[in-house]
């Protein structure tokens, strides 16, 4: 063999030892044989009722036989799970389990009943709760996680540390902490002084219904608001006007367009929106102001006393939503989204309510909370 011909040997295994790796790559390049994307799941993100969903599942795999023998011979059975977790099964009643003094401070046991759910009050649950029936917490007590196939109920001063899930409705009474996930297959009501991250159910109230205010609602027949009529429009195609200053809608007048300001909005008292409604500045709406689409501001947005928002509404900063507003519809639910989000009482939603940093249920003025957590 000649000095070229070992040279060009020897160039064409070491180019070929470069490329093996590459080999798969321009294969599928070739044949496209896997084009299609991975499966990811994501309802753990999704889906807040995923963490409720999953220890459904986890209770039939280890205590349904349990369950099924304290509700037919009313027993209280008690052990512990193979990963050595003590669990205390309680047959329905009306009185509070009968929780030892010395656990109360830091209760490790998992509770669960075949029906209703009766718990003491100043207590640590260090692990979950359940209930077939109706769950009723006491008063300034903790909890890991809770779940009521019926209805579930928190006392004052309570908090939850990663969830609570009621199959029938849920209540949230005064000053109680909400941190993680909240959702009701029914109707959802938190009290005045409840802090909340994410809640989840058809109809969700905030605070206790507040009196009727005269003002005077978005018409229907209200003068519309012509092009002519904006000061600073730049672009009207596509049925989406563009505002390059701030922009003010007056009291009672009506724009059928959706609607990008670049600089501040307040829309005046019975007003309408007959689209959807974003804003690079601050954005306001004063009493009975109307938005059939959505609300997204970059910065804070708060909407006024007895407004209507048929869609989604976000905010970048701080959302702020004042008495008797409603968000969404029962049969048409949608988002609330903020980093911070202040709800006065009266306000009511529909769907999904997510504060990333902090949510509040506004006290009342003149409302002072007394030592036990309740008002």
């Amino acid at each position: 063999m000649g000095v070229g011909l070992a040279i060009i040997l020897f160039l064409a295994l070491t180019l070929g030892w470069m490329l093996l790796p590459f080999l798969p790559g321009l294969r599928e390049i070739v044949r496209k044989d896997d084009a299609e994307a991975l499966p990811i799941s994501r309802r753990s993100e999704v889906d807040v009722r995923h963490f409720a969903q999953g220890f459904r599942t986890y209770l039939d795999r280890t205590l349904a036989g349990m369950l099924d023998r304290s509700r037919r011979e009313g027993e209280i059975l008690t052990g512990e799970l193979a990963d050595g977790t003590p669990y205390l099964v309680v047959p329905d009643g009306e009185s509070p389990v009968d929780i030892g003094d010395d656990e109360r401070a830091y209760c490790r046991t998992l509770i669960v009943s075949p029906g209703d759910l009766n718990l003491p009050d100043d207590c640590v649950h260090a692990a979950e709760i359940y209930a077939a029936g109706d769950l009723t917490g006491g008063a300034r007590s903790v909890y890991r996680a809770a779940m009521a196939e019926g209805a579930l109920e928190l006392a004052a001063g309570s908090a939850s540390l990663r969830w609570l899930h009621a199959g029938r409705s849920l209540r949230v009474n005064d000053n109680c902490r909400l941190w993680g996930r909240v959702s009701s297959e029914g109707p959802l009501h938190l009290a005045a002084g409840c802090r909340f991250e994410r809640l989840h159910a058809q109809v969700i109230d905030f605070g206790d219904p507040a009196e009727a205010s005269e003002v005077a609602l978005a018409r229907a027949d209200a003068p519309v608001v012509e092009a002519g009529d904006i000061a600073h429009l730049v672009d009207t195609r596509g049925g989406r006007w563009l505002v390059a200053g701030d922009f003010e809608l007056a009291a009672g007048r009506r724009l059928e367009h959706d609607l990008v300001v670049n600089g501040a909005v307040i829309l005046r008292e019975g007003s309408s929106l007959k689209g959807s409604l974003k804003s690079r500045g601050p954005l306001r709406t004063e009493r009975g102001v109307r938005i059939d689409g959505a609300v997204v501001g970059e910065q804070d947005v708060a909407l006024g006393r007895d407004g209507v928002i048929g869609g989604p509404v976000i905010s970048e900063r701080t959302l702020t939503l004042g008495t008797r507003c409603v968000v969404g519809a029962p049969d048409v639910p949608t988002t609330v989204s903020a980093r911070d989000i202040r709800v006065e009482p009266g306000s009511r939603c529909h769907g999904t309510v997510w504060a990333h940093q902090r949510g509040d249920v506004l006290v009342p003025v003149g409302r002072i909370s007394g030592k036990d957590g309740t008002a």
